[in-house]
């Protein structure tokens, strides 16, 4: 018997959404929208703004999402409802990642995740923000 998970969402405030994204042509509200990504298992996060309407994104897509001082948009990262209470996400300054990537160097490249490519960096980050 397959266990099902109920699913919850996250909230990223004052982003860049991610590039590759899958415009909705059949929701009129950010409710419309919510439920959309809800009922799609492939849907990983979604984005609802007035006049753009309803973006959904599948796992491999988001992959160039950035924080924003003020302004961006809001994003729903789709999430068991189990982590949503535990979910701290790690935000880090891209020109850290450049230089600890190699500027993402094909050899510190380990695979690919479900949110894009997976590197290994070098020990630059002070090392409480790291999650070892």
């Amino acid at each position: 018997m397959a266990v099902v998970k109920k699913m919850g969402l996250y909230k990223v405030e004052m982003v860049k959404v991610a590039y590759f994204v899958e415009w909705s042509t059949f929701c009129f509200t950010s409710s419309d929208c919510k439920q959309e990504c809800l009922n799609n298992c492939f849907c990983n996060a979604y984005a609802y703004e007035d006049g753009i309407r309803c973006m959904l994104w599948r796992r491999d897509e988001l992959i160039d999402i950035q924080k924003f001082e003020s302004g961006g948009a809001s994003l729903y990262l789709r999430m068991p409802y189990a982590e949503l209470a535990h979910t701290k996400l790690p935000v880090y300054d891209f020109e850290k990642l450049v230089i600890a990537t190699n500027n993402f160097d094909i050899d510190n490249k380990l695979g690919q995740g479900g949110f894009g490519p997976v590197y290994k960096v070098d020990a630059i980050f002070p090392y409480e923000e790291r999650n070892d």
